[in-house]
C-alpha cells in the first residue's frame, strides 16, 4: 500500500518468499484499509510499516523471518 491508499480490502492473498509481504507507506501512511484471510509466509519480513488504522484479521503469518517490521 503507497502513501495514503484509504478504503481498500485486501483478502485472500497468498505473498511467499519475498523480502517483504506486505508494505504500508511509502512517502505517505495508508489508513482505513482492511486485510482479511491473507496467508504471509517464509517472507524476510511479512508486514513492514505502521499497522496503525488499519484492520488486521484472520490473516496467517507463518515462517517469515520477522513477522511485523518497522518502516
Amino acid at each position: 500500500m503507497r502513501d495514503s491508499s484509504t478504503g481498500n480490502v485486501i483478502e485472500g492473498n497468498s505473498v511467499t518468499n519475498h523480502s517483504v509481504g506486505i508494505s504500508l507507506g511509502d512517502s505517505g501512511t495508508p489508513v482505513g484499509n482492511t486485510f482479511e484471510e491473507n496467508h504471509i509466509r517464509r517472507n524476510v519480513c511479512g508486514v513492514k510499516g505502521s499497522t496503525a488504522g488499519n484492520v488486521f484479521e484472520d490473516n496467517k503469518l507463518k515462517d517469515n523471518g520477522t513477522d511485523f517490521c518497522p518502516p
